[in-house]
């Protein structure tokens, strides 16, 4: 059901899979531990630089939004743009 192929042929029967994967699980996710340490690591200063797809903007809910917009590298992007 989630082959490009069968979505195309099937949206009615992909959608609510689609949705439940991606709006219901995806948006009760919270920052975990690891989130959490590397927003330690960055209010203390020992954070240069972070490579993230970041599509659920957990990073930042963790706190992390202070790590200079260019030393941030998306892999979601153009691997040459900067967050």
């Amino acid at each position: 059901m989630l082959e490009l192929d069968y979505f195309l042929a099937h949206p009615d029967k992909s959608w609510p899979i689609l949705r439940e994967i991606f709006y219901d699980h995806f948006g009760k996710a919270k920052p975990n531990r690891a989130h959490e340490v590397l927003a330690a690591w960055e209010a203390r200063g020992l954070l240069k630089c972070l490579i993230t797809q970041n599509i659920d903007n957990l990073h930042w809910e963790a706190g992390i939004p202070g790590i200079p917009a260019s030393s941030c590298l998306r892999s979601d992007e153009n691997p040459f743009n900067r967050c």
